[in-house]
């Protein structure tokens, strides 16, 4: 019989604990930041303008072929910049060709973030008419910096 009165008190021991055990709940905030980055430019194919003094003429949208692209964080503004090492000149020893930034390059503009699809930054020169109609005959270059500030 005592058997009987432990194992009643056990079990009565369990149903009041059970009874007794309480519960809580508590709230976790998560946050997350996207960061307003953008990668490295990709460089373009170099252009090549082919200039013909006897012909003269002025070239407008000497573009590349294929741009620079840069990707950046979707939605993100972004302004772009260019400067050239000879000062928007076509050179050839001392010898120098003027020429402009197109309408339709994207130096002094801003750029919007297309995410992981690259943004293409189109550039293109325009040659004013007369010149390089008393250049000398030869290679002329010139390099130009385009910078995305972000």
């Amino acid at each position: 019989m005592k058997s009987f009165y432990l194992v009643v008190a056990a079990a009565l021991m369990v149903v009041m604990a059970g009874g007794a055990w309480a519960t809580d709940t508590s709230d976790l905030i998560v946050t997350a930041n996207v960061s307003d980055t953008c990668t490295t430019i990709t460089d373009g194919t170099p252009v090549a303008i082919a200039l013909d003094p006897m012909a003269g003429g002025a070239v407008t949208n000497g573009g590349v072929a294929v741009q620079p692209n840069i990707k950046c964080t979707m939605g993100s503004t972004h302004a772009v910049s260019c400067s050239s090492l000879n000062t928007n000149n076509l050179k050839n020893g001392a010898n120098l060709i003027p020429y402009m930034y197109n309408a339709g390059s994207v130096c002094g503009t801003n750029i919007t973030g297309n995410g992981s699809t690259p943004v293409n930054l189109t550039m293109g020169i325009d040659i004013a008419n007369g010149a390089y109609s008393d250049s000398p005959a030869g290679a002329y270059s010139d390099t130009i910096t385009i910078t995305v500030t972000y």
